[in-house]
């Protein structure tokens, strides 16, 4: 199994609309794909924080890149989001005990 977090932190004055778009665009391109586990998305516990998370689990490397392609160690920001994002970063983790 891997894990998939990725992470982005927006601009403030988008907080709303990101929010919206992360729970509808985001979720809508990953949920229901064929290895997908789980995925969960999390939001900041304050208003003074911008950053948001994604967390996915997959069953092998192989179902993440019939997802996002060749370069599925990359992050993937659908078209429409990418002015929210500040900055992003992408982590896999695999499970070993």
């Amino acid at each position: 199994m891997i894990t998939r977090i990725f992470t982005v932190d927006i601009h403030h004055d988008f907080k709303d609309d990101f929010e919206h778009d992360f729970s509808t665009l985001s979720r809508e391109l990953v949920a229901g794909s064929k290895g997908l586990i789980d995925l969960e998305l999390l939001k900041p516990s304050d208003d003074t924080n911008n950053k948001y998370a994604m967390i996915s689990r997959w069953e092998n490397s192989d179902a993440i890149e019939n997802l996002f392609g060749e370069d599925w160690q990359k992050a993937v920001i659908p078209e429409p989001m990418k002015h929210y994002a500040k900055s992003h970063q992408i982590f896999h983790f695999e499970n070993w005990q």
